[in-house]
């Protein structure tokens, strides 16, 4: 079947068109929903994410929905005059974006010459002349916008100047756009043209300011220089420079490093960080950023400076460690717009891995712990943190962590729920005394206890940590027991309690393959020895008011069992 090229005709779109949209509306193929265009002059409505600007939209009742986005809008006459972008869930309207723009570039593309887009950073809005005489619009410039465009209904106005943007002192929100290069500015399509034809370049701004006439000469920047054409990617991590979107989005300068997935590396910096410094060197950009990881050696713990857009005079510090155990190359994917590839740069460690230290643990007595017993044995805990990269039974690549009970100090073993280190295919961390970290290594996992059993290096630790003492006697009902954990804030708790039912174990409480949101190990003392371990469990999903989540329950196993299975 030969295709049939559309014909554009965007100056045909006027209050009052009848239009046929047609897609896939509903996920329906070859749907066709009719309306007419009532406005023509709609500012872009603000999305969670993405957003248009520096454009108005058609405004239309065709009762689209889901599945007709990126359609063509015809007339009556067969005639293409917009493209489905949007519209309102719970109501009739739909926006379309008009085909001025469209139509340039692709006579541009056909005339085999490069595509150029110019911008200023300084985000417009249409305002009506009421809300432009609120602005102290002088009479003299309304009354000669409505004398020479007789259907015109408002102005352009700046909402927002980027910061460090070529507009930053120059121009304001408020400004009421007259001319630009001596044309008089009545739409988007006006602005937007001489901004592409005047890419490099200078041109002329005439504002209206608080009743005044301002005129500024501004440079006009290539579009490109401040959308991200590049990104970094190492261990699941992905950083790029900050996108003209995320900068006009929050007022911030077009200037800085990304974080588009935190992946493994950067944890807990979250999604959306931007980093600031790393190991006390200014990242401004990704450049930067590469050239300082290049010279960090593998296994150094380094501070990492960072801010969320939201908050950004709280500056935060994370410190991570080099680890490159899963992937030992750094890659920069670049864009090339000839032949629509990524191309692969490699980027080689400049500095040799550091080789592990020995730690000394710190003799640091509790003081707020009465009971001895209690302070004692809790010197047998850790914190595990465990890395997952990839998603493997059911689980997704995330990062847990929980207390950890030492049990052979001579071999270096650890004894933590399942629901920490739910696989082998992960990293662990282990922090001793809440003084330093080392490295571990999964040696086993129960198939029905939800118990696993990891190792750290005792060459590493010095003195060795005490061992805690597994009890072989059995749980009674009744018994007088001391209470270890961990609250959510990460701090010890204890308690005196005592057993209130002793129930036979159901192997229906294995681990589900669902996602852990926070664990922690919590113990059960008698007065010299470890009566049980109270392990994470993952329950069933519950839903409530649409929000589905993990329900996580706490079983207690003694170590009788644990001792027994473990030396099986």
């Amino acid at each position: 079947m030969d295709l049939i090229a559309v014909e554009l005709a965007p100056g045909l779109a006027t209050v009052g068109t009848e239009i046929k949209l047609i897609g896939n509306d509903s996920g329906e193929s070859g749907s066709i929903l009719s309306g007419y265009i009532s406005r023509v002059d709609r500012n872009t409505p603000i999305y969670s994410q993405y957003t248009d600007f520096n454009t108005c939209y058609y405004q239309a009742n065709a009762s689209a929905s889901s599945g007709s986005s990126g359609s063509p809008v015809f007339n009556v006459d067969g005639l293409a005059i917009g493209l489905q972008a949007g519209g309102i869930s719970n109501a009739s309207t739909d926006y379309f974006l008009p085909l001025d723009a469209p139509q340039r570039v692709l006579k541009q593309i056909q005339n085999g010459g490069e595509v150029k887009r110019g911008d200023i950073q300084t985000v417009f809005k249409h305002k009506p002349f009421l809300g432009c005489q609120h602005l102290r619009l002088s009479d003299k410039w309304e009354s000669l916008f409505r004398k020479t465009f007789p259907n015109l209904k408002g102005l352009i106005v700046a909402e927002k100047v980027l910061p460090e943007g070529p507009s930053d002192g120059k121009l304001e929100a408020g400004d009421i756009l007259i001319k630009i290069n001596g044309k008089l500015v009545d739409q988007f399509l006006c602005l937007n043209t001489v901004l592409d034809e005047n890419v490099g370049q200078t041109v002329s701004v005439l504002v209206a300011r608080h009743g005044c006439d301002i005129e500024q000469d501004i440079a006009v920047q290539n579009l490109n220089e401040i959308t991200p054409s590049c990104f970094f990617s190492f261990d699941r991590t992905i950083l790029h420079d900050i996108s003209y979107q995320v900068a006009h989005r929050y007022g911030l300068a077009c200037s800085g490093v990304f974080v588009s997935d935190p992946g493994y590396f950067l944890h807990p910096i979250r999604r959306l960080a931007i980093i600031d410094s790393v190991n006390h060197n200014r990242t401004p950009n990704l450049v930067a950023f590469v050239q300082v990881m290049k010279e960090i050696p593998v296994g150094t713990s380094v501070p990492i400076k960072y801010w969320y857009p939201d908050s950004r005079y709280n500056l935060e510090t994370a410190v991570v460690t080099i680890n490159r155990g899963w992937s030992q190359k750094l890659k920069m994917f670049k864009r090339n717009d000839t032949t629509g590839d990524w191309d692969v740069e490699v980027h080689a460690n400049t500095s040799p891995s550091v080789q592990q230290a020995r730690h000394r643990v710190p003799h640091r007595p509790s003081t707020r712990i009465i009971d001895q017993v209690v302070a004692k044995t809790i010197s047998s805990l850790v914190r595990v943190k465990c890395y997952t990269l990839l998603a493997l039974d059911g689980l997704s690549a995330n990062v847990t962590s929980g207390l950890g009970l030492v049990i052979d100090t001579t071999g270096g073993y650890i004894i933590i729920s399942r629901t920490v280190v739910p696989n082998t295919l992960c990293d662990i961390e282990v922090t001793i005394a809440d003084s330093f970290s080392v490295p571990g290594t999964v040696k086993f996992h129960h198939p029905w206890y939800h118990y696993a059993i990891i190792q750290y290096d005792t060459n590493l630790v010095h003195p060795p940590v005490k061992s805690a003492r597994l009890s072989r006697e059995a749980i009674s009902e009744g018994q007088r027991i001391f209470f270890v954990g961990c609250n959510g804030s990460d701090e010890i708790v204890h308690a005196s309690t005592s057993v209130t039912k002793v129930i036979p174990f159901d192997a229906n409480l294995r681990t589900r393959p669902e996602l852990v949101l926070s664990t922690s190990t919590r113990l059960v003392w008698t007065r010299d020895s470890v009566l049980s371990a109270t392990l994470v469990f993952l329950s069933q999903r519950m839903v409530l008011f649409k929000d589905s989540r993990s329900l996580m329950e706490l079983w207690t196993i003694a170590t009788q069992t644990l001792s027994r299975s473990t030396l099986e």
